[in-house]
């Protein structure tokens, strides 16, 4: 079985934990950053439509992501067709990994059970005309 969900738009990463204390000697916790939390929400309703019913994958999954990062309409005209002809790629931040763990989050008990059952897997981070995010799982059997 393979699902293929894509959502257009801001790729947001997974951000770092926040810290926060609730009340007077009381220890912190650690909550996810707003912004991540509504885009795994989005990535997970988009999941959900993908499955359309299916049943969650329970075996070993293999995942590829391509994450489109838009082309700056601030950078020269020369750079602009380097970024959309893939020879100029995205190496500043943020990190590939952390677009990886939004996406693996996002999907448990979607698509999954849980984020553990990806053995392998396939992750790009490029620039293109229509930002996104495109994830293809697939059961390994």
């Amino acid at each position: 079985m393979s699902i293929i969900i894509e959502l257009a738009g801001e790729v947001v990463p997974k951000g770092r934990p926040k810290f926060a204390r609730r009340g007077v000697g009381q220890a912190p916790i650690a909550y996810t950053p707003a912004k991540t939390r509504k885009y795994e929400s989005d990535l997970r309703l988009a999941a959900a439509v993908a499955m359309q019913g299916k049943q969650l994958i329970r075996g070993p999954v293999w995942m590829s992501i391509t994450v489109t990062l838009p082309i700056r309409t601030s950078w020269t005209k020369k750079k602009q067709r380097a970024a959309a002809a893939q020879t100029l790629w995205p190496i500043k931040k943020p990190d590939l990994d952390n677009f990886w763990k939004a996406a693996a989050d996002a999907l448990n008990l979607v698509v999954f059970l849980d984020d553990s059952q990806i053995v392998t897997s396939i992750a790009v981070k490029r620039y293109g005309d229509r930002p996104g995010i495109r994830i293809e799982v697939e059961e390994i059997t």
